[in-house]
């Protein structure tokens, strides 16, 4: 069985938001036909304790994931994400120091390798470059993060800001520039990746997020009028947005409530 090795900024077990949960259902597809082993860089809030033991995870039989409890990415995480409200661009660098033994040791025996979004890109690239034989990373393009992040934005002072921004867009730009393949959310993004930084769009595979209807089923009419009954809003028509507050959420949410101050039908409840 080859090896497909995936590395995260972050851990996807057990996944509650859009990034983990696209990572974790496809990788669970891929461990029916291959051996996925995942690296996560930390671990979730909930799972941060004294001890500097990494959490390793079977997810499946063939799909495992090692998540990293080393205090340093745990603090350089928390404070791009929380404190300065930035991407963790600095996660690459990071594992100069604390990349682990078995994440060496993954390198050496995977077939490919997937980078999830474009922080850790440039430490990969490097141990690739030391490999007799190296082998083909992927880089999945989550979002636009070139776009995703303002001056405005950041919790920093104006000159630090703009700094922490061309820092993002030099990162995304180096790891869609020397991955083999790219992986987006859409055409658009594809167009959008190949405009800024003059990528070839040809290298881009675009694998869009859905859902798991195994997992997930529509509920029956009797159960949605249940629902209904039990909210106050028989015999209305309930149109529902669910999300975290990731910016395209709130500007979806912003054009969903100009839609609903004008919508024609009375009977129509949206909920958010």
């Amino acid at each position: 069985m080859k090896t497909v090795l995936h590395l995260t900024p972050y851990s996807v077990v057990t996944p509650k938001y859009g990034g983990a949960i696209r990572v974790n259902n496809l990788c669970r597809e891929l461990s029916q036909q291959y051996r996925v082993v995942q690296f996560a860089q930390q671990v979730a809030k909930h799972q941060i304790t004294w001890s500097l033991s990494p959490m390793v995870e079977e997810i499946t039989p063939t799909y495992t994931e090692y998540s990293s409890r080393h205090p340093l990415s745990l603090l350089l995480y928390g404070i791009a994400c929380s404190y300065l409200k930035c991407p963790p661009f600095l996660q690459g660098k990071l594992l100069d120091w604390v990349a682990p033994v078995w994440l060496h040791q993954q390198l050496q025996q995977a077939a490919v390798i997937n980078v999830e979004h474009p922080w850790q890109f440039s430490w990969v690239y490097q141990q690739r470059q030391r490999q007799r034989h190296p082998k083909p990373i992927v880089v999945t393009a989550h979002n636009i993060e070139a776009e995703l992040c303002s001056p405005e934005d950041i919790a920093a002072p104006a000159a630090i800001a703009r700094y922490l921004v061309q820092q993002v867009e030099r990162h995304e730009g180096f790891a869609l520039r020397h991955a083999d393949c790219i992986f987006t959310m859409s055409e658009e993004d594809t167009a959008t990746l190949s405009d800024r930084y003059g990528i070839d769009p040809e290298r881009c595979v675009v694998i869009p997020n859905g859902v798991d209807c195994n997992a997930f089923t529509p509920a029956t009419p009797a159960l949605r009028q249940q629902r209904k009954q039990e909210l106050g809003l028989t015999d209305r028509s309930v149109i529902l947005f669910a999300g975290s507050t990731h910016l395209p959420n709130q500007e979806a949410v912003q054009q969903i409530v100009k839609w609903a101050e004008n919508w024609p039908d009375p009977r129509s409840h949206f909920l958010i």
